[in-house]
């Protein structure tokens, strides 16, 4: 359990609520703490920062190009590019000029509690710009979505991640004759972005979390994205039902999630996931079908 801080107006609201917002999105109840809603919280933060479900505060800063990748900007000039919040997402909107299409942008996210940022590579072996935020503990507490080029020239982008907290797109587009955007966005997702809900069932003799998922959660752009929000969603689930005295085996279960969500993915709802199973390797569990036995 975590509490929110917000670091640069001193500001620090000790109730927890991470963990009772997920619990009330999934219709669990627990009668022995406050409700905070992200709208009531949202107002104690700046408009560069998220508050994720997990309590972490982290704000997404102004992007720059990097110096020793073009001639006519030197480090921390300001790009023309326009930053928007929109509910639970950071979007900026980033306007090259033609010749400074063949540069690096780089964008920093202020951590403030050890977290740091990791890229996913996408279906063709390349890390596009999608991936995660995460805690100090290795939890997923946001996503990186691939940022999108607005060009007819075949403009790409490369990323990388510098120092944990920078992120870096490598803008490619040799041909380029008129300004080229580039649209990056950083959001952060609850429970019931995921799940309808999830239960505890016994089902052919055996206990099972049966998991009613929503279409978000198996879809994106590319494969990127999809992995980016099963890790996410993974983080969210243990979060509501890992208390549950049901609850065991959690190496096992989680294969058996990531399988489900890889394999069969939106064509089965629920899906069905059993502590008694044996914790076998994910390749093992792919073998069986998602159901190691």
């Amino acid at each position: 359990m975590k509490s929110l801080k917000v670091f640069t107006t001193g500001v620090v609201l000790a109730t927890s609520f991470a963990t009772f917002n997920n619990e009330v999105n999934a219709g669990v109840q627990n009668t022995n703490q406050k409700f905070i809603d992200i709208e009531s919280i949202d107002k104690w933060v700046g408009e560069n920062q998220l508050v994720a479900e997990e309590g972490n505060v982290f704000g997404v800063g102004k992007p720059s190009l990097q110096q020793k990748s073009v001639n006519t900007y030197s480090k921390g000039d300001t790009l023309d590019y326009k930053i928007e919040k929109k509910g639970n997402s950071i979007e900026q909107t980033i306007t090259l000029a033609p010749e400074d299409t063949n540069a690096t942008i780089e964008i920093p996210f202020d951590f403030q509690d050890g977290e740091y940022i990791q890229l996913i590579k996408d279906e063709y072996g390349n890390f596009n710009g999608a991936g995660n935020v995460y805690n100090k503990e290795n939890e997923s507490i946001a996503l990186l979505y691939t940022p999108q080029i607005k060009s007819e020239l075949g403009a790409t982008i490369h990323a990388e991640v510098s120092k944990g907290n920078v992120l870096q797109l490598h803008v490619e587009a040799s041909e380029a004759k008129e300004p080229v955007t580039v649209a990056m966005k950083a959001s952060v997702k609850y429970y019931k972005d995921y799940f309808s809900g999830a239960k505890w069932i016994t089902r052919d003799g055996m206990i099972s979390l049966s998991i009613t998922h929503k279409p978000y959660l198996t879809s994106g752009k590319n494969n990127a994205e999809v992995l980016s929000r099963r890790h996410d969603s993974w983080v969210k689930l243990k979060a509501v039902h890992s208390g549950n005295s049901k609850w065991k085996n959690e190496s096992g279960l989680k294969k058996q999630y990531d399988c489900h969500h890889d394999t069969i993915g939106s064509k089965k709802n629920p899906w069905n996931i059993e502590p008694s199973r044996p914790n076998v390797s994910y390749p093992q569990t792919l073998l069986a079908a998602c159901n190691p036995s």
